[in-house]
């Protein structure tokens, strides 16, 4: 068995010393961090309200900066209502302008993305004459047509709007001072009925005479002879037509409703983005196709020219045997 070995007087002795300068030692430790900690704090204190102040300061720049974004905005606006209250053609010209050559650089920007990896069309540049041919059309074409037949929409259906019924009935109210004389009756036709008249107008009235013209206009701006624009226009108008119908609808619908008359050739030419990206692409199309065809038709000719020397050559061979045929019955033993 073990023996538990007794503590002596000294080890205890030993044993309560060592237990002390721990207990010191951990007493220094526990102090010199408590005046770390303490000394240390103001210093980050100063850090933190710095870092603060700093982000307060970026804060206010960035606040300042949006409001003069905004005051800039504001003031193109009210510049532009302006322009559109003082000059309509004029504004309504440069807008449609600068919007159809915008819609023209999209639509280059698609034909590129949609062609083959490697393929000469991917690679293409900008073509820039196209886009000045599309800003021509749409400054000195589509701008001042837009602007007059809104104008001339809203007048029409203000006065059909509103009828009139003379104050003065019977024969006294055909004198000719009394039958001046009338007062606002209900209106002929109810707003939705304006409305819906207004959209088919648009769509039948005014649509088809403006894919025509565009596509004559852009024809004449390329060059093409009279012949070759009824050709690009009666493959491409009614299936431009029937696009314009789909898309312009709707979009009429509630320019009508909720946009006031002066800016309504403003929204028409920011959605025309779009639309005129989309008839770019049909008549850049129709070009490539003419394109491909005259390649096609000097390829044939090519090979009606070759097919032609052949059968020349043919006709010179048979009659060369033929030749030989004849001296051979005349001479056999040579």
């Amino acid at each position: 068995m073990y023996r538990i070995r007794p503590i002596t007087r000294r080890r205890f002795g030993t044993v309560v010393e060592k237990a002390k300068e721990v207990i010191s030692e951990t007493k220094e430790t526990v102090k010199e961090k408590v005046q770390t900690a303490l000394h240390g704090e103001p210093a980050e204190l100063t850090i933190a309200e710095q870092t603060a102040e700093r982000a307060k300061e970026i804060a206010e720049m960035r606040l300042d900066e949006a409001k003069a974004g905004a005051a800039a905005v504001r003031s193109w606006v009210q510049n532009y209502r302006d322009a559109l209250e003082h000059s309509p053609l004029r504004a309504n010209a440069v807008t449609s302008g600068v919007l159809c050559a915008v819609g023209d650089v999209l639509a280059q920007t698609i034909e590129r993305r949609h062609a083959s990896v490697g393929s000469a069309e991917r690679e293409r540049p900008l073509d820039k004459l196209r886009m000045a041919r599309m800003a021509t059309y749409g400054t000195l074409v589509c701008g001042p047509l837009l602007s007059g037949w809104y104008k001339a929409l809203h007048n029409v259906g203000e006065a059909v709007s509103v009828s009139y019924t003379p104050v003065v009935g019977g024969w006294l109210g055909r004198l000719p001072i009394l039958s001046s004389l009338q007062v606002e009756a209900e209106a002929a036709l109810s707003p939705l009925r304006l409305l819906l008249a207004k959209v088919f107008a648009d769509s039948i009235l005014f649509q088809a005479p403006l894919l025509n013209l565009y596509f004559a206009t852009m024809g004449a701006l390329e060059g093409l002879s009279p012949s070759e624009i009824y050709a690009r226009a009666k493959e491409k108008f009614h299936r431009a037509w029937a696009l314009s119908i789909v898309v312009w609808s709707p979009v009429q619908f509630l320019n009508f409703c909720y946009v006031p008359p002066p800016l309504q050739p403003a929204l028409v030419a920011a959605v025309n983005v779009g639309w005129q990206a989309t008839l770019s692409i049909l008549n850049a199309s129709h070009a490539e196709a003419a394109v491909v065809v005259d390649a096609q038709d000097a390829e044939l000719a090519l090979l009606r020219s070759e097919l032609d020397r052949l059968a020349l050559e043919n006709d010179a061979l048979r009659g060369e045997v033929e030749a030989a045929r004849q001296r051979r019955w005349w001479w056999p033993w040579r």
